[in-house]
């Protein structure tokens, strides 16, 4: 991050997009502290799920967290 010119003094600005789910959310907080890390300062964007679905659809966010689950053998399903 420091070759792009991001540090402690300019850090990246973003939001991170998750539904408004405590089982989304907290992990989105975690994501959070551990952005903040690489000098990334990431804003919660909580909505309900219904907006959450449309928002995704549309692919209207820059970082979304999401929670599915997938196999560690066959990449495929992610594709």
């Amino acid at each position: 991050m420091r070759r792009l010119g991001y540090g402690p003094d300019n850090v990246l600005k973003t939001k991170i997009f998750t539904r408004n789910v405590n089982g989304f959310r907290d992990p989105a907080l975690i994501l959070n502290d551990q952005l903040r890390q690489v000098f990334i300062d990431a804003e919660l964007d909580v909505v309900d799920t219904a907006q959450y679905y449309n928002r995704v659809f549309k692919k209207d966010y820059a970082v979304g967290l999401n929670l599915t689950g997938s196999s560690l053998d066959d990449p495929d399903q992610n594709f």
